[in-house]
């Protein structure tokens, strides 16, 4: 089989922590880990992966949402931040892949009482593991009320389980002293609306692939596309505060950092005809 010369970009995180392995004894040098790396990034997929169905449906249409919605604003987190944002009841916020493979973490809050939450806890029990489309985000106990709707989903990998990732994390399981991480992000992105970093709470891990295998959750390689989106419509007044979570090390976001678009829109009445009725 021929071969063809390949180009790999590291950020400075990634390079110091190959040159840490290696000097640490995980190999004999930066090429063998690289080499690993790549046999598991091309490895074939299991052979109990679902078929192919012959007729894959089209990709999603990058950066655009439905002409019958009224736009309000358009916004690319950079990697490395996150923004609040105001989103009110009846609104959209989409959350969309512009290259592909990236995690968000997401969060919100009632936009008039902060003390009302997200609360996965109550999601999980509800839905399971894994929450997709047709699912609600639900506050924390003793409000418990159905706070957004998951309007549609068009990667079908988000997570629950994981909680966010965190300076301590990077530094305890990878030596980083300093390290870019979503606890951080979070907080500084809702600073602006008087929260502190002790009102961040576990995220909603979009485009987050993950399993249980004995027992134990583990993290997959991603798998969303360009245009691939989570859309959210609230049902009350909420501030939405997505992140592009910083993970650079591992599956989480195929070991790379992309930017993501947020798109905030008036729903349609066929939108809001999609919100099943909730039992009271």
């Amino acid at each position: 089989m021929p071969t063809r010369p390949i180009s790999l970009r590291f950020n400075h995180q990634q390079f110091e922590l190959l040159t840490r392995a290696v000097a640490g004894g995980a190999a004999d040098k930066p090429e063998t880990l690289i080499h690993r790396a790549l046999r598991e990034y091309h490895q074939p997929p299991p052979a109990t992966a679902p078929a192919v169905p012959a007729a894959a449906p089209p990709p999603p249409d990058v950066g655009n949402a439905p002409k019958e919605r009224k736009p309000v604003l358009e916004y690319v987190m950079q990697p490395g931040t996150g923004k609040a944002l105001e989103v009110k009841a009846g609104q959209i916020l989409r959350i969309e892949q512009t290259e592909g493979a990236q995690c968000v973490d997401f969060n919100c809050f009632n936009l008039h009482d902060y003390k009302e939450a997200m609360h996965v806890g109550r999601m999980r029990a509800m839905y399971g593991l894994l929450p997709g489309k047709g699912d609600f985000l639900w506050s924390a106990p003793p409000r418990e009320r159905a706070m957004m709707y998951i309007l549609e989903d068009t990667a079908h990998c988000n997570d629950i389980m994981f909680s966010r990732c965190n300076a301590y994390l990077y530094e305890s399981a990878y030596g980083f002293a300093s390290h870019t991480n979503c606890h951080d992000i979070q907080a500084e992105a809702q600073r602006e609306y008087g929260l502190t970093p002790d009102d961040v709470h576990d995220s909603y891990n979009m485009f987050m692939c993950t399993e249980v295998r004995d027992g134990r959750p583990q993290i997959k390689r991603q798998h969303s596309g360009p245009g691939d989106h989570v859309e959210l419509l609230a049902l009350i007044d909420v501030l939405a505060v997505p992140n592009v979570c910083g993970n650079d090390v591992g599956r989480t976001s195929n070991f790379s950092l992309k930017p993501i678009r947020l798109m905030v829109a008036e729903a349609s009445a066929n939108d809001l005809r999609q919100v099943p009725p909730l039992r009271s």
